[in-house]
């Protein structure tokens, strides 16, 4: 693109999830799951850009950085 397209991404939720924990174990019943939210760019000069995509790839590849036991995955 040639340049710095205006974005907003400077907020972001980790929502809880829910388990069902015992002594030993016990499970999850409901994921956590994490809220990207902001304001980007979505098209220039007639060309649409994969910005969910591209967010969605970059925050999954920072928290399997800083989170190693956690699946992205999921």
């Amino acid at each position: 693109m040639g340049r710095i397209l205006h974005h907003n991404t400077d907020e972001t939720q980790v929502v809880g999830g829910a388990s069902e924990p015992k002594f030993g174990g016990g499970r999850v019943t409901q994921p956590i799951y994490v809220l990207l939210v902001g304001r980007a760019t979505t098209e220039v000069n007639g060309e649409k850009l994969p910005f969910r995509s591209v967010a969605i790839e970059a925050a999954q590849k920072y928290i399997a950085s800083v989170c190693a036991h956690l699946d992205v995955a999921k």
